[in-house]
């Protein structure tokens, strides 16, 4: 069923039971957030997300960690988790290598990243995929939580939107996952 949805939409989310327990989850946020806290000299604010209302960034209070692999085994369970390598695989073969990984916490407020793709180079983009995300839902992903949005199906189209496109918010379908649920997705608009 996820292959289907990654073919048709061009995203995907496991349910809670392909993830596994949830102490996997709860301790991959509290390593991040003891991460956080350990780099950033402030404590997080768990209740109002105002720890890093005053971050320098387009896109809201993120605050983002690069460099996790080696701080915690849980960090590298997360990326040898099997049902989501198994998705990446499909996606990418069996010689995909890891290009970028980051921890974020994100505050509130009502800035946004604007609808792209993250292939690079020239387009059209051959029509199988050459990136690959994918996301651990950590806090619940809602609307008012700021979750991703995507245009179902508009992997297909091979290139970055135009400017309509990424303004047009009638096709954006926000994902809407509970915590406990990675969603490996392909590129999308």
């Amino acid at each position: 069923a996820n292959v289907g949805e990654l073919e048709m939409k061009g995203y995907t989310a496991l349910t809670p039971a392909q993830v596994g327990p949830p102490a996997f989850i709860d301790r991959l946020r509290e390593t991040i957030i003891a991460l956080t806290e350990r780099r950033s000299g402030q404590a997080v604010d768990r209740m109002g997300g105002l720890t890093f209302q005053d971050a320098n960034s387009p896109y809201g209070q993120v605050h983002s960690l690069f460099r996790v692999i080696g701080e915690d085994a849980v960090f590298e369970q997360a990326l040898m988790h099997e049902p989501m390598l198994a998705l990446v695989t499909y996606l990418l073969g069996e010689s995909c290598f890891l290009h970028h990984e980051r921890a974020a916490i994100k505050g509130p407020g009502d800035q946004y990243l604007p609808m792209h793709a993250d292939p690079s180079g020239p387009m059209p983009w051959p029509w199988y995929s050459q990136v690959c995300n994918t996301t651990f839902a950590l806090t619940d992903h809602t609307i008012e939580a700021g979750t991703t949005c995507f245009v179902p199906g508009s992997h297909r189209l091979c290139r970055q939107p135009t400017r309509g496109e990424a303004m047009d918010l009638s096709g954006f379908v926000p994902l809407e996952v509970p915590a406990r649920m990675p969603s490996p997705r392909s590129s999308v608009l």
